[in-house]
């Protein structure tokens, strides 16, 4: 029987979890195929009620105190060096659940955000797996003259012209798209499932929209294209709210380490992302997007935390896609090697950025370094 992992980051009590339970069944998938790893803050009257909601299905729950046993029984007195690669509470912890997921050696690695629910129009973990699975009919993927991809021209929006968390703002990355077809030489192995309600927009975007409450004024209403795939040298935006993947990218798919004290937060999805699209070009493998769509109910909060949090990493990303790009791989054929030869060639390249941003990238970098002595 084929296994699916699911990684689910929750500090909430995660209701909208009845509702993927409801399109699993509507579908005919058996509950017993499918593994849930909740990492959360072990608060405890909030893990007793996402324990009652998860109960039709495996679940672990891994707070800081499992994860700190985790890491003591696997590396001895060296634990506390490996468990400096998961922040507290950030959600780049969903990195933990990378680590689990691989050592489970599902068939297909999902994750999911507990502010978003299944449209029951579409078979959730049917259409996740058919993309990985390379079962879907697509042959050709898009490119750009700008080298970027706007994953929200496969939405229907309220208002057009947008341009989703992460998305560079500099002209020629928003201007003239040039989009083109070409031939699929590699099969794929993540896609990325879109959102209609509350799109995927950083904090600047929602507030030009009034959207004082963090949530975007503007909604997406409908999926425009169910499967699209991204040309090689062409980027994307990855966020991790619905997203499947095959395990074997696992080792190039490290959560970057951002959060309060890290004083850069709200980009580890975009730039783990951006770095795991350099890896699969290089390897010959493919992302994509579209199906399954969920609903996203973004929760509400102050936009301008998130303009605060959001900021030096709006400003860094200028500059960081532009070093990834430049990058040069020495010839490998796996994912762990492959991010270990991006971390080299980005080591080459710290001088593109002074200060503090070339501070975080160092911290940046070592553990992206260390991440990979798990999978070596």
């Amino acid at each position: 029987m084929k296994k699916i992992v699911l990684i689910i980051p929750s500090i909430h009590v995660f209701e909208y979890w009845k509702k993927y339970i409801e399109n699993f069944k509507k579908y005919n998938h058996s509950l017993e195929r499918i593994k849930a790893l909740v990492i959360d803050e072990e608060a405890n009257k909030i893990r007793e009620k996402n324990q009652e909601l998860f109960s039709d299905i495996e679940t672990e729950f891994w707070g800081k105190k499992e994860r700190e046993k985790y890491f003591q029984d696997r590396f001895g007195q060296q634990w506390e060096k490996y468990e400096q690669l998961i922040p507290l509470r950030a959600h780049s912890e969903t990195s933990f659940g990378l680590i689990l997921a691989y050592e489970e050696e599902p068939n297909l690695v999902i994750m999911i955000d507990d502010d978003t629910h299944p449209s029951m129009d579409y078979d959730y973990l049917g259409l996740h797996e058919q993309v990985i699975e390379n079962s879907i009919s697509v042959d050709k993927a898009i490119s750009t003259k700008n080298k970027w991809y706007n994953v929200l021209t496969n939405l229907e929006l309220e208002m057009e012209g947008l341009f989703p968390r992460g998305y560079p703002y500099a002209q020629d990355t928003r201007e003239n798209f040039g989009y083109y077809e070409e031939q699929i030489d590699g099969k794929i192995v993540l896609n990325q499932g879109l959102w209609i309600n509350d799109p995927d927009l950083d904090a600047v975007t929602i507030l030009l929209q009034g959207g004082l409450n963090g949530r975007p004024q503007s909604k997406s209403i409908r999926l425009k294209d169910q499967h699209t795939v991204v040309a090689k040298k062409t980027y994307l935006t990855v966020c991790t709210m619905n997203l499947a993947f095959s395990p074997e990218v696992i080792p190039a798919f490290y959560q970057l380490p951002m959060g309060p004290e890290e004083k850069i937060d709200r980009f580890d999805d975009i730039w783990s992302g951006l770095f795991l699209k350099k890896v699969c070009d290089h390897i010959g493998t493919y992302l994509a997007h579209g199906a399954p769509i969920c609903v996203h109910e973004k929760t509400p909060r102050s936009v301008f935390k998130d303009i605060r949090a959001e900021l030096p990493g709006i400003e860094l990303g200028e500059t960081l896609w532009k070093m990834v790009d430049s990058v040069e791989f020495i010839d490998t054929t796996d994912y762990c090697s492959a991010y270990q030869s991006l971390i080299e060639g980005l080591k080459q390249k710290l001088n593109y950025v002074q200060g503090t941003q070339q501070d975080y990238l160092q911290y940046m970098l070592t553990r992206m370094e260390l991440w990979t002595k798990l999978f070596e």
